[in-house]
């Protein structure tokens, strides 16, 4: 193969990989590899090299390396982070940053004190990352419950996947979040009783709500 400069190839349709540590102004060394590449997958490489005058010279083979198994499981640089909406009832803006690209990601809410596994949360949680928007980090707003939901004392899992095959898993603690309450009391009956009372001026309004109600008002 040969090295062309303008479209920064050695071979056609092989992008050249920049390359970086322990061989500047050498004639040998170790090479580290800058771009991501995929667990368990055969590659082949090609070397150009660069001498001081600015001459580049291609290996003449490329050279075939199979990537080992990625064992290891995505981990968060610190525990994500809920802040509640205080405009969308059931809503709150997660934010992470993981140790390597997040390819998949889930979050499932419980009540309080309740425990979720890693199935769990992938199966019924929502998701919150694919592949096409993969990132180390994460901020957005994500639905933890439905917006007419009484439940604010929330659990919240997170699981995160990387790219590996077969894909690692990470699954976090339980991380308490209180939403903000946004919602009215929803009356439970499907109608009011009002009756006034026999010879008198006074009614018994009769409804039961949801949630504790603190005041009550009659148009």
């Amino acid at each position: 193969p040969v090295y062309n400069a303008e479209t920064n190839e050695v071979a056609a349709g092989t992008v050249a990989m920049s390359a970086s540590g322990g061989i500047t102004g050498a004639a040998g060394g170790t090479i580290v590899m800058n771009s991501v590449l995929l667990s368990s997958t055969r590659f082949v490489v090609y070397l150009v090299a660069e001498d001081a005058a600015g001459n580049m010279k291609s290996t003449a083979l490329g050279i075939s390396i199979t990537t080992l198994e990625d064992k290891v499981s995505p981990e968060f640089n610190s525990d994500p982070t809920f802040v509640p909406s205080t405009t969308e009832a059931g809503k709150a803006r997660l934010s992470f940053t993981a140790t390597e690209t997040v390819f998949r990601g889930w979050v499932l809410a419980v009540p309080r004190g309740s425990q979720a596994t890693l199935a769990e949360v992938r199966s019924r949680g929502t998701q919150i990352v694919s592949s096409a928007s993969a990132s180390p980090s994460l901020s957005a707003n994500v639905r933890l419950v439905d917006a007419k939901s009484s439940m604010l004392e929330l659990s919240v899992y997170v699981v995160v996947a990387d790219r590996a095959v077969p894909r690692n898993f990470k699954l976090t603690k339980p991380i308490g979040v209180t939403l903000n309450d946004l919602t009215g009391p929803t009356a439970t009956t499907t109608s009011m009783l009002f009756a006034p009372r026999e010879g008198g001026t006074t009614a018994t309004l009769d409804v039961a709500y949801a949630e504790l109600a603190q005041g009550y008002y009659t148009i």
